[in-house]
């Protein structure tokens, strides 16, 4: 592909407004087939005529783009055949927009660039190829500025032109490759939930959701130079008014200026996190109800759902869900809103099997596993966030190497990951390894930490667990994880059993006695880092009675919590975790209207304040981790991981009920079929429900006792 296409770009600087290609296409008739390969050096739109090639956004999304830039096909056979003309419009996406100035390791050579491929089939059978070079011209259209942080600027006033000529760039095809993973598009539209003003007079319109996106009006009315003007929030401050601070510099422009008459219009480049639009400017007259708003996030295949008989427990799970679709925009990312929307790594590993309950993101983060490998530096480490945004490896953070390929094995019966994924698991063992004294006890100089534990000093980000006890308990679980993997692709695994086996022993002696937070406690339960377990779980079970009966966790271990206090013997404490309203808690955010999950626990605190503006995202997905309890705790779904049960072909069924809930469901779609657990509390006893697909084995435990179960619906 490509042999004969060349790279082109714009000679002139057009500052941050996109550039457009044209190129006459002088179809010979009648066509049979016309199919176009392209990509750019930041995000295109391409149009035949006026009409847009596909209904995809974003292309060719986020990767690591001197090794793996993807290309897209489109078939356009029925568009040439209404236009003779072809254009591209290129914004500069992650490519070249703000968002590189974070990467100076990471210097791109196509800015703004396109490379591009149509291969024609004509009805009498002759071929013809025309391919991205000097017959290409290119110019600006109406988009005067286009950033992701920044936002758009548009003027419909404009009359594009497209004459000047392009600059061949000699660069290297190499890293090209064909689409992988699922592509970006839009999903549902959002209307106005409510229209008001502030008490600081401000116009606001509500859409009702805190969403990944862009609003767009159609059939405007409107005076040549009026502007639509917007700007844009999560949330609304203690008073009532429009608060959009959190977003830090991210300009987050919606500018369009208007022509005279009728007029529609969306963003082409960018997207924005928001819930709240501010109406800085509006055509005099006309209606702000006309706005809409689309949510954009890659095309997941929803999978799991889960209901009980408590309400805010269920808008919980909705906030989860909401908060995945938002920030699983081609990567996935910490936040949709300020300037950030980086890949970290922490956040995907913490939240990857609920993620997989939810939807399929199989393809999704096949996509990324493969860059993560692609990113992973020669000494082993693997960077925070991928693609690469400034360095630095951390515990908890790089074990998503091991994490996340394994858990999609255990949730898809995906093999293909691991033979991709075992060679860089190594790399990072070994990385950890070569920072130890004797071997078997890994202390990273490093670390996030039990990144914003609620134990740490006010305003910190730093929760108080000891940063050598997280590296070392991370370096033997990611060692556990890659001995198991190994097994799974036939390798010989004895090399790291050993090694698993000593790291637990040296960290079963320097650690015997660290029970002095929550984390510390969760993570031995949960890694099975302790001999005596039940001495650990009373210190767990006195740290959060002592605390009010609330959690300290933060983001390494807040995901664990409940599992390891409902894995030994602690069922009722979970659900009193799971069930407490007040703050900090889970349903704290929903007691006071959230849509998704926030960064901090405090993100607003009770008395109407922010926990900062620096660093207070209120659509962060991380805590949402608790949804997989729900999956496998509450409804007890849980996979097998023996070589010929992954993917749930052999599963578990066993719930795990509490009668403050009343009643709960879950369901999963899998590869084999549709599974369905759920149970209600009637006439003082639980009744539980089965559905189990064809062609799969179900364990299945209910009060203590266990059947094997095929296919088929069963209640107990």
């Amino acid at each position: 592909m490509f042999e004969s296409s060349k790279w082109i770009t714009s000679e002139k600087d057009y500052g941050s407004a996109p550039r457009v290609y044209f190129r006459d296409l002088n179809i010979i008739k009648p066509l049979r087939k016309a199919v176009l390969h392209i990509t750019a050096g930041g995000i295109y739109n391409v149009y035949v005529g006026n009409d847009k090639a596909g209904d995809v956004v974003f292309t060719p999304g986020w990767t690591v783009y001197d090794k793996h830039h993807m290309y897209q096909s489109y078939d356009i056979t029925d568009l040439v055949a209404e236009s003779d003309f072809l254009y591209v419009s290129v914004g500069s996406g992650w490519y070249a927009g703000r968002i590189k100035r974070s990467l100076p390791q990471k210097q791109f050579p196509c800015d703004f660039g396109i490379i591009a491929q149509i291969d024609l089939e004509y009805a009498g059978g002759l071929r013809e190829t025309i391919v991205s070079d000097e017959s290409w011209t290119v110019g600006t259209g109406n988009i005067l500025e286009s950033d992701i942080y920044d936002g758009e600027v548009y003027d419909a006033n404009i009359k594009p032109t497209f004459e000047d000529a392009v600059k061949i760039l000699d660069e290297s095809k190499t890293q090209l490759t064909p689409q992988i993973g699922e592509y970006v598009v839009e999903h549902d539209i959002f209307e106005p939930k409510k229209i008001f003003t502030t008490p600081k007079g401000e116009t606001v319109v509500d859409f009702g959701v805190n969403l990944t996106g862009y609003p767009f009006f159609e059939g405007l009315q409107a005076r040549m130079g009026e502007r639509v003007d917007l700007s844009f929030g999560e949330i609304l401050d203690k008073d009532g008014n429009f608060y959009n601070d959190n977003y830090r510099t991210a300009k987050c422009q919606f500018t369009y200026i208007c022509r005279d008459g009728e007029q529609s219009y969306k963003p082409h480049h960018t997207f924005y996190g928001f819930r709240y639009v501010r109406i800085n400017e509006f055509p005099e007259g006309a209606d702000p109800s006309i706005l809409r708003a689309v949510d954009v996030y890659s095309d997941i295949e929803r999978t799991g759902y889960f209901e009980c008989g408590n309400e805010e427990v269920n808008q919980l799970f909705k906030n989860t869900i909401r908060g995945q679709k938002d920030n699983f925009l081609d990567i996935p990312t910490d936040c949709p809103q300020r300037d950030e929307r980086l890949g970290w790594t922490g956040d995907a590993q913490v939240f990857c099997k609920t993620a997989m309950y939810n939807f399929n993101v199989n393809g999704f983060f096949n996509k990324w596993i493969y860059d993560m490998t692609l990113e992973q530096y020669e000494n082993g480490g693997i960077p925070d966030m991928i693609p690469n945004a400034f360095g630095g490896v951390s515990s908890a953070w790089a074990d998503s190497v091991c994490i996340i390929p394994w858990t999609m094995y255990q949730m898809y019966g995906n093999v293909d990951i691991l033979k991709l994924a075992v060679p860089a698991m190594k790399k990072w063992v070994g990385y950890m390894r070569s920072f130890t004294d004797n071997e078997f006890a890994y202390v990273q100089d490093r670390s996030y930490g039990d990144w914003l534990g609620l134990d740490a000093t006010e305003g910190s980000y730093d929760g108080k667990t000891d940063k050598s006890f997280l590296s070392d308990a991370f370096y033997a679980y990611s060692c556990s994880i890659l001995a198991k993997a190994m097994a799974i692709i036939g390798e010989d695994n004895s090399e790291y059993l050993e090694l698993y086996d000593n790291i637990v022993k040296e960290f079963k002696v320097r650690f015997a006695d660290y029970t002095e937070t929550q984390t510390a406690c969760v993570i031995q339960l949960h890694f099975g880092l302790c001999d005596d377990r039940r001495a650990v779980t009373e210190k767990l079970v006195k740290l959060i009675r002592d605390n009010d009966t609330a959690l300290t966790t933060g983001f390494v271990g807040t995901p664990y919590l409940l599992h390891a206090l409902s894995e030994n013997g602690e069922v009722e404490l979970a659900y009193d975790l799971l069930l407490r309203r007040e703050y900090p808690s889970w349903l704290y955010p929903v007691t006071v209207g959230a849509t998704t999950i926030w960064e901090h626990w405090d993100g607003m605190k009770p008395d109407g304040s922010m926990w900062s503006d620096d660093m207070n995202s209120f659509n962060h997905y991380a805590y949402g981790a608790v949804c997989d309890w729900m999956y496998g705790v509450i409804c007890g779904i849980n996979p097998r991981n023996g070589k010929d049960e992954a993917g749930f072909r052999v599963f578990d069924i066993a719930p795990v009920p509490d009668k403050r809930l009343g009643y709960a469901k879950a369901e999963l779609d899998t590869a084999y079929g549709r599974i369905v657990s759920e149970w209600k509390y009637e006439k003082d006893k639980f009744v539980y429900s089965f559905e189990i697909p064809e062609g799969t084995t179900a364990y299945v435990t209910v009060d203590g006792k266990t059947e094997i179960l095929s296919a088929g619906k069963y209640t107990r």
